[in-house]
């Protein structure tokens, strides 16, 4: 089925996904779903981690910054 191959496909990029953030130290709150949340935590790291995700895997996703000053 297409379907079927379709789900399999996101499946693996989900887990190769969650493997490479978890070994640059990210933390991923253990997510299971299709939707991964990362928490960076410096603004700088973030840019940088969108900006290699875009490059090299052609995911990109909104940005919110934290609502309070570093370190309040």
């Amino acid at each position: 089925m297409q379907e079927l191959d379709i789900v399999e496909k996101l499946a693996e990029k989900l887990a190769y996904l969650r493997e490479k953030l978890k070994k640059r130290g990210f933390n991923i709150l253990n997510s299971v779903t299709a939707v991964v949340p990362v928490i960076v935590g410096e603004v700088y790291k973030l840019t940088s981690l969108s900006k290699e995700l875009l490059d090299e895997m052609n995911i990109f996703f909104l940005l919110f910054p934290q609502s309070v000053p570093d370190k309040s």
